[in-house]
């Protein structure tokens, strides 16, 4: 798809390298009839998740069909071989990529800002609002509590990005970046906010 960009309005842009310019695919507000607000758009090869004001939208490849996967608030969606992961204030809300309607919860009745499922690990990571990262083994079937990770900090998670085979990088809100192994066993400042 190329470099995406996209406004809290939900205007979504790729750019052209060719006429060295943004270009709008689609505008979820007139495609929607009606205002929202785009929180976060995650790319998947060829589709694209929209988590909006209203719910978690699906667009497909040519920027045409746009349908409702999820209804409700999420602030961040993740997406593994066979599940879509929706980050919300309730929890993590998973549901099969191929339509069945059963959605599986993790983390209940924790607002969860972004999420991360390492195919590499079978860790689900949640990154919460006020308490901390939590971590459920998706291969085993239960949470995961990793001393290491009891020393990160409590505030809010932006962002959970794979840096190598073996780290994670962790955004937090008025912390920095801090690296994480990927299989929870060790963590670390690694770029502070106000300095070294």
């Amino acid at each position: 798809l190329g470099i995406t960009a996209y406004t809290n309005t939900g205007k979504i842009f790729v750019f052209d390298e060719f006429v060295n310019r943004f270009k709008l695919k689609i505008d979820l507000g007139l495609v929607l009839k009606r205002s929202i607000y785009l929180y976060a758009l995650t790319l998947n090869g060829a589709d694209a998740y929209a988590c909006t004001s209203e719910g978690v939208y699906l667009i497909n490849a040519h920027w045409r069909k746009v349908h409702l996967i999820y209804y409700g608030m999420a602030s961040d969606v993740a997406v593994d071989a066979t599940h879509i992961y929706m980050a919300t204030d309730n929890g993590v809300c998973r549901i099969s990529k191929r339509g069945r309607p059963n959605a599986k919860w993790f983390f209940e009745g924790i607002s969860i800002q972004t999420v991360f499922p390492d195919a590499q690990t079978g860790l689900l990571w949640a990154g919460t609002k006020h308490k901390g990262m939590l971590l459920y083994n998706l291969k085993q079937g239960h949470a995961v509590c990793p001393p290491s990770l009891a020393s990160l900090p409590d505030k809010t998670y932006r962002s959970i990005t794979p840096y190598d085979k073996t780290t994670l990088l962790l955004g937090i809100d008025g912390e920095g970046v801090y690296a994480a192994a990927r299989n929870g066993s060790a963590a670390w400042r690694l770029l502070y906010t106000n300095g070294p």
